[in-house]
């Protein structure tokens, strides 16, 4: 896979989830509201575009790779498949904190 598929797999995803999981992050704080709720805009939108595919890649090497158990992998991917962006944008937060652990 090369071209612009190629370049969001490995520089946008991994950056929706590698900020937020680093131990500076603080998920408390206003600012860090917003940041996730551009990273929900994002990964909503490359599910969009890519469908399956950036499901399959998210819980089979993005995911794993950060050390993300398979099963909140597969409950990320299931709120991403959720029609209401609003969803993801509520649970990110939830997720990088039980991610965080």
């Amino acid at each position: 896979m090369l071209g612009f598929p190629d370049f969001i797999y490995k520089h946008i995803v991994p950056a929706c989830f590698l900020a937020p999981l680093k131990p500076t992050f603080d998920l408390s704080d206003a600012q860090t509201v917003l940041t996730l709720s551009e990273c929900a805009v994002t990964l909503k939108t490359i599910h969009l575009k890519r469908g399956p595919e950036f499901l399959q890649l998210l819980q089979q090497e993005c995911l794993p790779s950060l050390q993300v158990s398979a099963e909140i992998s597969q409950e990320l991917c299931r709120v991403i498949e959720q029609p209401d962006s609003k969803v993801l944008k509520n649970y990110l937060k939830a997720f990088f904190q039980r991610a965080k652990l």
